[in-house]
């Protein structure tokens, strides 16, 4: 398929989509949903701070779209799953309080997802962690939400994996 071929699909599918969510093609809102789109393809692989940037935009496009459409348009026009843009919105709406903090210690996307539902303390204790630890991984909020100390607490001694010899085979 050539490229000309490509846009025109890709303009009768844009096109298509509006006309089924009932978007004016030429109205305001479609001009505002198609900068939206244009920005998520701009943000590609994401810092926390664009973490923080993409729910921020997918939470005010979706206050243009009709009630129940944002799921259809956020997977056909942007190709990103709802999970993901939902995830994206909670961060958004909920770790703002403490974005400076999170970006701060280079928290990762799916790390900021899993502590969007966490209480402040939880997320105070997860900065502690980070902050103690040098990384917060997906398993250590896990274990921090769950309430779970011993999981929380990273092995002290020699990195036993990266000792040579029989010394690292034996632990």
């Amino acid at each position: 398929m050539s490229n000309k071929s490509k846009t025109v699909s890709a303009l009768t599918t844009t096109a298509a989509l509006y006309a089924e969510l009932k978007i004016e093609p030429s109205g305001s809102v479609h001009q505002q949903l198609e900068l939206s789109a244009s920005r998520i393809f701009d943000l590609g692989r994401r810092t926390t701070e664009q973490t923080f940037e993409m729910g921020d935009l997918l939470s005010s496009t979706a206050m243009l779209l009709p009630e129940g459409t944002f799921d259809k348009w956020v997977k056909r026009r942007c190709g990103l799953a709802a999970r993901s843009a939902r995830n994206y919105v909670a961060v958004f709406r909920n770790l703002t309080p403490f974005r400076d903090e999170l970006v701060d210690v280079s928290a990762g996307s799916t790390v900021l997802f899993h502590l969007a539902s966490a209480t402040a303390e939880q997320l105070r204790e997860a900065i502690r962690f980070d902050e103690e630890n040098e990384r917060l991984q997906v398993a250590d909020v896990k274990a921090i939400l769950a309430g779970d100390e011993g999981a929380r607490s990273k092995p002290v001694g020699p990195v036993l994996h990266a000792t040579g010899g029989g010394r690292g085979v034996e632990d």
